[in-house]
C-alpha cells in the first residue's frame, strides 16, 4: 500500500517488512526507528492542538445554536394551563404525593425555574402528602411540611401519617392542626404514637371539610372513654363519610348504654389489633371484653345510612336477640371472625334483615371448632341469603371444610349470587401453612354441592366460582366444570389456585392440566400452581453468627 492510498500523509517505513510481526530490532535498529518517529510526533501534536481549537469552535458555536433554538421549542410554546393539566397527571393515584425530590411535585419544581413557578403556584399539585414521621427528622423538613400545607391553599387536604418507631411527636400535631380546617381526608393508619392525649389534641379540632378519617389507637380505651371518643368533634363533622378506627379493644368504642347516632355515615371499618402491634397474640390472647352481635346491632341500628361496613366479632358468647333488625341502606358487610366457634357468625347473621346487601365477606382470624356447625347453621345461612335478595357477591376466606360446606350450602339456591370465592387454608403461623381441613368434609364433598343438578335447580345466577386450596384429585374440579358445561349454567369464569408444601426447598412442578375442553364449551378457566417453600428447622436454630 502506497504512503496515501488509506488517505494518510505518512512516510514510507525503512521497518515495512518487519511491521505486526514477532521481529526483535537490534540496539542501532530501534535508535533509527526512535528518529525516524520524532516528525511523526510532532505532526499528531499539531494535529490534536488543531483538533482541541477546532472542537471548542464547534461547542460554542454548538451552545449558540442550541440557546436559540431553545427559543423556539414546542415545550415553551405549550400554554400554561395544559402545563398544569400535565403536572396534576403526574400525580400517584393509589396514595398521597411522597416527600420525596425523585417523586412529583417536588420533582417536578426541579426541572427549570419556569416550572417551579408554575408547580409551586398550583394548589392542586400539594392537595395531599404523605408524612413518614421517622424521616422528619429535622426542623429544616418540619418546616417543609408547613410550605406544602401552604401551597395547597384553598384547596381541602388528604393528609396520610406514618408513625413508624416514633412516637408522642407533639411537634407533628402542632404543625397539623392549623390546616384542620383544609382537611378532607385524615389517615392514621399506621400511627402507633396516637396515644390518648394525642388524640384528644386532634378531637377537639374543627375539621368541617373532613370527609374520611382512619385513625390507629396505640392505647385501650376504657368502656367509660369509649363513647367519648365517637362523639369527639372530629368524628361529628357534618361532611363526614367514611370512618375507620383500629384500636385492641374496638367493643368499648360503643356503648349499649350511651350509643352514638350517626346519621351521615356511609361506611365504617372497625379493627381489632393484637394487644402488641409488634407481636402476634398468642392462641387464646383474644379481648377480655369481646365485640358480640349485640354490639354490631347497636352499630347498624344507629347509623341508618351505612352502606358499608366491616367489624370483628371476638367473642364465643352468643346473645339472643327477640326482633329482627332491618338495616335498609347497607350494601356491604365484611366480618373478621375471632370467636372460638361458629356459633356467633350465625347468630348474628340471624338476626338481621339486609334487602339491599350486595357484598358479604367474612375472614376468619383464628382456627374454628365445630361447635355451631351442622343443620342448624346452615339453616341461618338460608334465612340470611332469603333476607338477602340482591346478595351478589360472596368471599369466605380462610374457613375450615365444614364450615365452608355449611355456609355454601346455605347459598346454594340464591337466586341472585354472581361471584363466589372460597379460600380454604389459613396462612402460616411461622414457616409453615396450616391447612383448615380438621371435619371429614373434604373437597369431593364441597365441590359437590357447588355442582348444579337437574333436581334442585341450584346456582341459577353464579358467572364466577375461585377456590384457593391445598392439592386435591383433579377430577374433583374436573367433574364440577362438566356438569355446568352440561346444564348450560350461567357459570362464564373459573379460578382455582393451588397451593403446593414443599420442604426440600425447591418448587413443585405440575403438569398443566388441558382446559380445551372447557374454553371451548365458553368457560373461562385458569389454573395456577404455587409452591409454599418450608423452612426447615436446623441445630443451629436460635444462634446468631
Amino acid at each position: 500500500m502506497s504512503p496515501m492510498q488509506d488517505g494518510i500523509d505518512r512516510p514510507e517505513s525503512p521497518f515495512h517488512a518487519h511491521l505486526h510481526t514477532n521481529y526483535v530490532p537490534t540496539d542501532a535498529e530501534i535508535d533509527s526507528i526512535r528518529a525516524h518517529l520524532l516528525p511523526c510526533e510532532a505532526e499528531l501534536g499539531r494535529l490534536e492542538a488543531l483538533i482541541h481549537e477546532l472542537s471548542c469552535k464547534r461547542d460554542r458555536l454548538q451552545v449558540y445554536v442550541d440557546s436559540h433554538k431553545a427559543l423556539t421549542s414546542q415545550p415553551r410554546r405549550v400554554p400554561q394551563d395544559v402545563i398544569q393539566q400535565i403536572f396534576i397527571a403526574c400525580l400517584p393515584t393509589r396514595h398521597n404525593a411522597v416527600m420525596n425530590v425523585a417523586e412529583p411535585p417536588l420533582l417536578l419544581g426541579r426541572i427549570c425555574s419556569g416550572w417551579r413557578s408554575v408547580a409551586f403556584a398550583l394548589p392542586t399539585l400539594w392537595a395531599s402528602i404523605h408524612i413518614a414521621v421517622d424521616f422528619i427528622d429535622s426542623e429544616e423538613k418540619e418546616v417543609a411540611i408547613v410550605d406544602w400545607l401552604s401551597r395547597a391553599s384553598p384547596l381541602p387536604m388528604a393528609i396520610s401519617v406514618e408513625c413508624g418507631r416514633a412516637s408522642g411527636r407533639d411537634d407533628l400535631i402542632d404543625i397539623l392542626i392549623p390546616f384542620s380546617s383544609r382537611w378532607s381526608s385524615l389517615d392514621l393508619r399506621n400511627a402507633y404514637a396516637t396515644q390518648k392525649h394525642d388524640f384528644h389534641r386532634l378531637a377537639a379540632v374543627e375539621a368541617p371539610m373532613l370527609m374520611d378519617i382512619t385513625v390507629t389507637f396505640g392505647d385501650c380505651f376504657t368502656e367509660e372513654e369509649g363513647p367519648d371518643v365517637l362523639s369527639s368533634k372530629i368524628f361529628r363533622g357534618k361532611l363526614l363519610k367514611k370512618i375507620a378506627i383500629a384500636s385492641t379493644n374496638p367493643c368499648n368504642l360503643i356503648s349499649r348504654h350511651k350509643p352514638c347516632t350517626w346519621d351521615y355515615i356511609t361506611d365504617l371499618v372497625l379493627e381489632y389489633l393484637p394487644l402488641s402491634l409488634w407481636q402476634v397474640p398468642l392462641v387464646g390472647h383474644y379481648l377480655s371484653d369481646p365485640m358480640v352481635p349485640q354490639d354490631a346491632r347497636i352499630l347498624l341500628k344507629n347509623c341508618p345510612h351505612l352502606k358499608c361496613l366491616k367489624f370483628p366479632l371476638i367473642s364465643s358468647y352468643s346473645d339472643e336477640f327477640p326482633e329482627l333488625l332491618t338495616i335498609a341502606c347497607l350494601e356491604a358487610l365484611v366480618i373478621e371472625s375471632h370467636a372460638p366457634t361458629s356459633v356467633l357468625v350465625g347468630a348474628f347473621l340471624d338476626s338481621v334483615v339486609l334487602p339491599r346487601l350486595t357484598k358479604f365477606h367474612i375472614i376468619s382470624r383464628r382456627d374454628t371448632g365445630l361447635e355451631g356447625v351442622g343443620t342448624a347453621f346452615t339453616a341461618a345461612i338460608e334465612r340470611f341469603r332469603e333476607r338477602s335478595p340482591l346478595l351478589s357477591d360472596v368471599h369466605l376466606d380462610r374457613l375450615d371444610f365444614s364450615r365452608a360446606f355449611h355456609f355454601v350450602r346455605g347459598l346454594q339456591k340464591c337466586s341472585s349470587l354472581q361471584k363466589l370465592a372460597l379460600v380454604l387454608w389459613t396462612p402460616p403461623v411461622s414457616d409453615e401453612r396450616r391447612w383448615c381441613n380438621t371435619s371429614d368434609i373434604d373437597e369431593a364433598r364441597l365441590f359437590s354441592i357447588l355442582a348444579p343438578n337437574a333436581e334442585d335447580f341450584g346456582w341459577p345466577a353464579l358467572e364466577e366460582l375461585s377456590v384457593e386450596s391445598e392439592p386435591f384429585d383433579e377430577e374433583t374440579w374436573i367433574s364440577l366444570l362438566r356438569a355446568h358445561l352440561k346444564l348450560r349454567t350461567n357459570l362464564r369464569r373459573f379460578d382455582l389456585h393451588i397451593w403446593h408444601r414443599s420442604t426440600t426447598g425447591s418448587a413443585i412442578e405440575v403438569p398443566k392440566p388441558d382446559l380445551t375442553e372447557f374454553t371451548s364449551g365458553g368457560l373461562d378457566v385458569s389454573v395456577k400452581q404455587s409452591t409454599l417453600i418450608l423452612k426447615r428447622a436446623t441445630s443451629w436454630e436460635g444462634i446468631q453468627l
